[in-house]
């Protein structure tokens, strides 16, 4: 901001000169210029907007917060945001925004931009930390600050004791029914109840698939974590791989009979077979009433319910529960701060974080998305509740989850457990073959890492 005093005394010194320019001494020009020097820089730092930009799913409407946001700091810091479309992948648009060569550009955000704000999946921070992609943010965040998240979304924006990612929204796998298709049925804990109840059920809605889980890429991960966990299995832990342990031999088995039985889907590729290839897919089975059980994330609830316009038609008519076994595989995603911005949009973006991950901005998305919020006393909102009446519960489900191996190389991991998955299931696999799919599994998984622990 201008001051008035500073003006008059640098037009004073100014006009002095003018008048008496054969008095001007070196000091007195010195000073003049050094007065008006620092005014022009003042002048430039107060009307300079910085400018933020982050990628975002468009499924996610993060008008109403960032509009508040710039609402309240204009002419200071703007937030700017690029909605990614499902057929987009919004980490890759993040890993080449970390290589821009130009980390303070203002241009329009949009798949080309560097991201100087990044919405970070929980199991890419890991990756992002490791290669030094984000900011740390230790000094930022004060121990008060953070007490009211939930300690497990805390720790899970940690690598290596260092704080890296705020949390903004969190998941767990959950499993929705159809009250009406169950009956007086009461909701499985157990597998063998679940198989008998869809069995039955299928039996009535003549041979409708009635036990619908998420067959694609990491949603198949996710899903088969939370069924290891049930058979007492693991997936990676304290650096041995158990893919080919019995215990996980016979997760894989579980599910692949619910495909024979035609409760579930065939993830078999090919013209006659049906692949759940998309979550959608059994999620439009589910909301049209067709299936008893759906494995799915909590934000489901909204579309069943038309809360965004669709069409369910088994809105009222649904339940949620915890998955069979109690543990619902652990989600989330947070924000974070790329490391190579310039340190005067750093202290803009902490402030950005700091209002997203806020209570108030909190409270504003769950309500508007049905997400599951990360501050726990949201759980027990009273507006929050008084829309979605199930948030106490799934507080609850929070307190109880199974995650997924928290490693620089995830993805790599991850797709040679999708595969393996995607063959032992396909209904041309012999049951005799599953052992020695998972035995490589294990065994790939093993040596990936050993190259990494190098």
């Amino acid at each position: 901001m201008k001051n008035p005093n500073f003006l008059n005394q640098l037009s004073g010194l100014l006009q002095r000169i003018r008048l008496r320019p054969h008095k001007l001494t070196v000091p007195l020009f010195t000073v003049a210029l050094g007065l008006s020097t620092t005014l022009y820089a003042c002048q430039s730092s107060a009307q300079r907007e910085i400018t933020l930009c982050f990628a975002v799913h468009n499924s996610e409407n993060w008008k109403q917060l960032t509009e508040k946001f710039n609402n309240d700091n204009k002419g200071e810091i703007e937030i700017k945001f690029h909605p990614v479309s499902k057929g987009e992948d919004l980490k890759s648009l993040y890993l080449d925004s970390f290589k821009n060569s130009d980390p303070n550009s203002n241009k329009e955000c949009n798949e080309n931009s560097k991201y100087h704000l990044v919405y970070t999946d929980i199991i890419w921070l890991p990756e992002f930390a490791h290669k030094k992609y984000l900011l740390p943010l230790d000094k930022d965040f004060e121990e008060g600050e953070l007490q009211d998240f939930l300690q497990t979304e805390i720790d899970n924006g940690k690598y290596k004791s260092k704080l890296y990612r705020i949390p903004f929204r969190t998941d767990v796998g959950v499993l929705y029914y159809n009250k009406d298709l169950l009956g007086k049925e009461k909701v499985p804990t157990t597998f063998k109840d679940l198989l008998d109840i869809a069995i039955k059920i299928k039996a009535k809605k003549e041979s409708k698939i009635q036990y619908l889980w998420q067959a694609d890429e990491e949603g198949l991960v996710a899903m088969f974590v939370e069924v290891l966990d049930v058979y007492r299995g693991f997936w990676i832990e304290n650096n041995k791989v158990g893919l080919d342990q019995d215990k996980a031999i016979k997760a894989v088995k579980f599910l692949r009979e619910t495909i024979k039985q035609k409760i579930s889907f065939s993830v078999s590729v090919g013209v006659t077979q049906t692949r759940l290839s998309d979550e959608e897919i059994a999620k439009k089975i589910f909301l049209d009433g067709d299936s008893a059980f759906l494995r799915s994330w909590p934000g489901v609830w909204a579309e069943a319910q038309n809360l965004h316009n669709l069409d369910s038609k088994v809105q009222g008519r649904i339940g949620i529960a915890p998955v069979v076994g109690g543990k619902g595989c652990h989600g989330g995603w947070g924000l974070a701060i790329a490391r190579d911005i310039e340190k005067e949009r750093q202290k803009a973006a902490i402030k950005v974080v700091k209002f997203l991950t806020s209570r108030e901005s909190q409270l504003l998305f769950t309500l508007s998305h049905a997400s599951v919020p990360t501050r726990k006393d949201l759980f027990f909102d009273p507006l929050i509740v008084k829309k979605y009446s199930h948030y106490p519960e799934l507080f609850t489900m929070m307190q109880k989850m199974v995650s997924r191996p928290r490693l620089a190389r995830y993805e790599e991991v991850s797709k040679i457990l999708q595969k393996s998955l995607q063959d032992a299931l396909d209904t041309k696999t012999k049951d005799d073959a599953v052992e020695g799919i998972m035995k490589k599994a294990s065994e790939e998984t093993q040596d990936l890492r050993k190259i990494e622990r190098k």
